[in-house]
This record gives C-alpha cells, structure tokens and sequence, in this order.
C-alpha cells in the first residue's frame, strides 16, 4: 500500500478532469493526516466537476465542525446524492437543525427510497403512518413493534426489544403477539418486498 504513488497518479487524472481522483485524493489525504483544508479543496474540486457524492463528504466533515450551516449548504448542492437526500430528510423531520418541515423531508426521503436507501425506506413509512408531509396512508404506513421476540437472522437466537417493520403494498397489521422472524418468512414466501429495521441492533435488511 503506498499512498504517496496513489496521490500522484490521481492526481494526473485530476488534471484530466476526472472529478472520481479528486474524491479519492481526499480520502488519501485524509488517510495521511494531511491539513483539512487540502481535504475540503479536493473535495470542493470534485463536485465542481459533477461529483455530488463529494457534498455529502463536504457536509460529513462540517457536521464534524459543527459548522451546521455549512452542513446544510451542501447537503442542498447533493439533492442528487442519495446519502445527501437522506441526512437533508432528516434534518428537515427532525427540525433542530434545520426548520422544521415535513414535506421537504418526505419529498427527499421518497427520492432516496427509490434508490435504495433502507433509512429513507424507514421514514417514508414513518411520514405515512402519521401523515407527515403527506396523507395518512395505513396500508403504506409502518407499523411499530414493541415486544421481545426471539429472532434468528444471523444463524443465531437475537433477543430484539424493539422493532419497526414497513411491508410495502401489503396491509399488515403487527401486533404485539406476533413474531417478527415468522412475519418476516411469510412475507419473504409471498415474494414480498419489505423493508425490517431492528432498532436495537441497528440493523435495515431489506
């Protein structure tokens, strides 16, 4: 492994404007110990040349500052970044940092869902089931799970005290009588896509 070879050959392909080696510039800088702003410059470099995943390196590094205006500014520049979709939704849901609104969150939740994102899954349930920023809509909502079944997801018994679970396009009430493992397997024979998000154990299986 030699940082110091891989710095100079991305940087050839930087000068070559390929916005990918000065993401990967950053990184080997940040893997260096080298100064912070050299990190923020490289990534600054990247998104100037069509890279939105460097907004969401750019907002981690000012979360980290506690610059949370500078989080936000480039949180809105990587609306096209899934990951800067998310963390924007939930700023918005939560408003403590940023103001307070629903809709936005649920309009960005919606987007990174569609890519993917297991988190944005989770809260755009969530924002059905209680009509955040959108209408209450139960049978696309998620229906939270409070008990203490055992479930086996990884070849071993886990005791789960919490769970939320969010079956897409089925009615699916859950009780607190019910297990969630065997949900889960009747779901999964019925080819049903569905998003699980074990809370204690911080796991999102879809």
């Amino acid at each position: 492994k030699n940082v110091n070879a891989a710095i100079e050959l991305f940087k050839k392909c930087a000068d070559n404007e390929h916005s990918l080696s000065y993401t990967y510039l950053a990184k080997c800088y940040e893997e260096m110990g080298a100064d912070e702003q050299i990190v923020i410059d490289c990534y600054e470099n990247a998104y100037a040349q069509g890279s939105y995943k460097a907004c969401y390196h750019l907002s981690q590094i000012y979360l980290q500052k506690e610059d949370y205006l500078r989080q936000i500014e480039w949180l809105l520049k990587g609306q096209n970044d899934v990951d800067c979709l998310r963390d924007l939704g939930i700023l918005c849901y939560e408003g403590e940092i940023a103001q307070l609104d629903y809709k936005k969150a649920f309009e960005c939740f919606y987007k990174a869902s569609e890519q993917g994102d297991a988190i944005s899954n989770y809260y755009v349930a969530l924002s059905y089931f209680n009509g955040h920023g959108v209408d209450v809509d139960e049978e696309r909502g998620m229906y939270p799970f409070v008990s203490k079944p055992s479930i086996d997801l990884k070849g071993e018994d886990t005791i789960v005290s919490r769970a939320m679970i969010y079956v897409r396009n089925v009615d699916c009430l859950v009780t607190p009588d019910m297990n969630v493992y065997n949900l889960i397997i009747e779901q999964l024979e019925n080819n049903t896509e569905i998003t699980v998000i074990l809370i204690d154990e911080a796991q999102f299986l879809t």
